[in-house]
This record gives structure tokens, C-alpha cells and sequence, in this order.
């Protein structure tokens, strides 16, 4: 058999099992019915133009609609590609639990990624969860996603991903290698200006042009101790691509590969939130565990009457304010959990470490975040 034969024997096979890449665009009304009847409380729109032909689709699964509310109010967005007959781009807004499971907000798909396929996503994805206090929107470097999301959300703070940033440094000075990666990401994840400083300095030893790039692409979008919100631990576009596969199928089956992804990924999720037996989530509960180990490394000091000075091993001091929950390694107020040092200032007062992390880490607010599952669809002939 012939190169082409085969290839025309395989393009006629997933015709038969997938069907006609066209007719799929009108099996969609039908499929959307049906998957708010599943589930009620879903919100889905479908735009097409004035000749009828597909233009924009949204869907937000009632289970993100209900489950939003008790998550950190940071949203990663990503668009991508699609490979099927007819092209276009995919639009997810997902976020992490506190057991940094990945949770789908909403998904949608349109012609091509321009300003104006940006601005439905994002107004439809306000208009199904509004605008929290203190949102941060974290995304790739994407000129139409900056545009829309300062329009959109004009008191949300946009940040890049770091990974999507160092790829950039690399295809420009990347003879340097893991040294210079190595450096980025630690200037990038440091909690205060200072360490993050230290690590720029680095960065100049390597490359003297390094630091008028990333000055260029302006600190407070990449570097965690720059940034006006909370980017908690998500510096990355990176739980976004998770959602990324099968993108070379017809559309109606594309949404329900994803519907049923989310789906396994729900319930897998809901037991695990579910048989949590601590008073914050697992993940959380293992990171002050890890936390009340290493307080035996730090000295408590009396400072006033509301602060401690907290000394390491290495002689360094550090700040710690139980009333206001602050440190001055930044880290306690960054990520809303006690640092070390806040860990080791709690113990010596005798109160529970559990008091001083934000609700969203809250053992009651991860299962009120998996309320609601994803139900399947009936069969096709129903």
C-alpha cells in the first residue's frame, strides 16, 4: 500500500469513528441542551455571524459557577491551538485547590485568539463569576490577553508566566543553560526585594542585558515580591495546558473529552477532599509540618508587646506580627499560611498554627469547593 492510499484509508477511518468534522458544528445546540439538563446550573452561549456559521462558544460547568467562591481569588487563562479540520483556538480559566488540585472555572472555544475572541471570553467568564477582591489573572505573554483583561477587569492585577518569560531569556542568551534558569526562577518565586535583588545580581554576572529585558517586561508582572496581589504559589500558565489535549478532534467531541475530564478530575478530587480528616487541607497540613519541624531552628525574642523577633542559625532576624499575620520574610502574608518563623513565634505562645491560615485553606471550604459533581450525558439515541 501507497503512502497516499494509507493515508487516505486513515482519514476515511476517523471519518467513520469521529464523523464529519462539519456536522459536528450542528450536533452543538443539541449537545448544550443536553449538558444543561445534566446539569443544571451550567451556563453555556453559542455566537455564530450573521451567515450562521460558528464564531464563539462558552461553557462554565455549574460545579465552578458553585465551587468558585471558595477558592483564592487567582484565575490562570491560556489559549491554544486547535488542530481539527476547521482550526481555532481553545480558552480555559482554570485555578488550583488548596490541595494545588487544578480546578476548571470555565472553557470556551473561537475562531482565531484575537482582541475580540479575548473580550467574549473574559466578559463572559465576569458575568459568571464577577470580579472577587484582589483577583489575580496569571497568563503567558499574549498582547490580546493583556488588552482585554485591563478592560475587562480593570481592578485585577495581570501576571505572566515565569516558565513562558524564561523561554524568552533562553532563545536570547540561552548559550548560558541551567545557570541562568536556575537564577530566573529563584528571582522570580522570592518573597522579598531584597532576595530577589540578590539573584538579579547573579543574572548581571551572567549577562549584562539581562536585566533591561526583564526591567522591559516590568518587575511586578513576574517577580512574586513585586507584585500589588497575591500570586500565592501559581507563577506559572502551567495547570492551563492540562486541558490542552485532543485538540485535533471535531468540536462536539473536543467539549465532551473535556466535559468528561473535568468530570473524573471532580470526582477524583471530591474523595480525596472528602477523607480529609485535618482542619486545613492535606497539602497545607504537610507544609506546617514541615514548618513546625524547622521552628526548633529559630530563637523567639520578645520585640513589643505584638512582635517577636525571630533569629535563624544564621544569625539573621526576622520580624513576625501574629495580630496582623505579617512577616518580614514576606512569606506569611504572601501565602496567607505561617512561615517558619510565624510557626516557632505561635508555638511559643502556645495557640494553634491552624487559626492563622486563611479560610481558603480550610479543611470545610475544600469541600464546599467540590459540592457539586459533574454528571455525564445520556446516550445519544435518548
Amino acid at each position: 500500500m501507497g503512502y497516499t492510499k494509507a493515508w487516505r484509508s486513515r482519514e476515511k477511518a476517523l471519518r467513520l469513528v469521529r464523523g464529519n468534522p462539519n456536522d459536528s458544528y450542528q450536533k452543538l445546540p443539541m449537545y448544550l441542551y443536553m449538558l444543561k439538563q445534566a446539569n443544571p446550573g451550567t451556563i453555556t452561549h453559542l455566537l455564530t455571524d450573521k451567515e450562521d456559521r460558528f464564531k464563539y462558544l462558552y461553557i462554565a460547568l455549574s460545579n465552578s459557577i458553585k465551587g468558585w467562591r471558595y477558592s483564592r481569588p487567582i484565575i490562570v487563562v491560556d489559549g491554544t491551538f486547535l488542530k481539527n479540520a476547521h482550526g481555532g483556538t481553545l480558552f480555559s480559566a482554570s485555578t488550583l485547590d488548596s490541595n494545588n488540585n487544578i480546578f476548571v472555572l470555565a472553557f470556551g472555544i473561537a475562531d482565531s485568539g484575537n482582541d475580540n475572541s479575548w473580550l467574549y471570553f473574559f466578559s463572559k467568564l465576569r458575568d459568571t463569576n464577577g470580579e472577587p477582591e484582589g483577583l489575580a489573572i496569571v497568563s503567558d505573554i499574549h498582547k490580546s490577553i493583556d488588552n482585554e483583561v485591563h478592560m475587562v477587569y480593570p481592578n485585577a492585577f495581570h501576571g505572566v508566566c515565569m516558565f513562558h518569560l524564561l523561554d524568552n531569556l533562553k532563545s536570547k542568551y540561552g548559550s548560558h543553560g541551567e545557570e541562568l534558569q536556575m537564577k530566573f526562577i529563584a528571582a522570580a518565586k522570592a518573597y522579598t526585594k531584597t532576595e530577589c535583588e540578590h539573584y538579579m545580581r547573579g543574572l548581571d554576572r551572567i549577562d549584562r542585558r539581562i536585566r533591561p529585558y526583564l526591567e522591559k517586561a516590568k518587575y511586578e508582572t513576574w517577580a512574586r515580591s513585586y507584585s500589588p496581589k497575591k500570586r500565592y504559589t501559581m507563577m506559572t500558565s502551567n495547570i492551563a495546558e492540562s486541558l490542552n489535549a485532543s485538540r485535533n478532534l471535531p468540536i462536539d467531541i473536543l467539549v465532551e473529552c473535556l466535559r468528561s475530564l473535568v468530570q473524573k478530575w471532580v470526582w477524583n478530587n471530591s474523595i480525596n477532599a472528602n477523607g480529609t480528616f485535618t482542619k486545613v487541607s492535606t497539602s497545607t497540613e504537610n507544609e506546617l509540618r514541615h514548618d513546625i519541624v524547622s521552628k526548633m531552628k529559630y530563637e523567639v525574642l520578645p520585640f513589643n508587646t505584638i512582635e517577636y523577633q525571630v533569629r535563624d542559625q544564621k544569625g539573621i532576624n526576622f520580624t513576625v506580627n501574629i495580630h496582623n499575620r505579617t512577616c518580614t520574610c514576606n512569606r506569611f502574608q504572601e501565602d496567607e499560611i505561617p512561615c517558619g518563623h510565624a510557626v516557632a513565634v505561635i508555638a511559643k505562645r502556645n495557640l494553634s498554627v491552624y487559626d492563622y491560615c486563611a479560610k481558603f485553606y480550610k479543611k470545610e471550604m475544600l469541600k464546599a469547593l467540590y459540592q457539586e459533581n459533574v454528571h455525564p450525558l445520556p446516550h445519544k439515541d435518548e
